[in-house]
């Protein structure tokens, strides 16, 4: 798994400057940069605690680490990022 961090990483805060960039903000400026790695943290660190908690009983239960886990927490990261991205490209009223 932390062989997939630096991936991870990266793909979310490619995946933050292109949310900020649909909605106009200045990517590089200084609230800008802020909020982007706020995003990017916020987006694997939802992705990480909602697999931890299947993975956490799994090895209460079985004793040994859940198989697949990394597949899990992409899976999640890919549908939060989507979700992150629909709610960014939506027009504000």
């Amino acid at each position: 798994m932390s062989r997939n961090l630096p991936i991870l990483f990266t793909a979310s805060l490619v995946v933050s400057a292109i949310g900020w960039h649909l909605v106009g903000a200045g990517v590089l400026s200084a609230e800008g940069a802020g909020l982007v790695l706020a995003v990017t943290l916020g987006i694997m660190g939802i992705a990480f605690v909602l697999a931890l908690i299947p993975a956490g009983i799994y090895w209460l239960i079985e004793g040994s680490p859940m198989p697949y886990l990394s597949v899990v927490v992409w899976g999640l990261w890919g549908l939060l990022t989507l979700a992150y991205l629909v709610h960014m490209s939506r027009p504000s009223w």
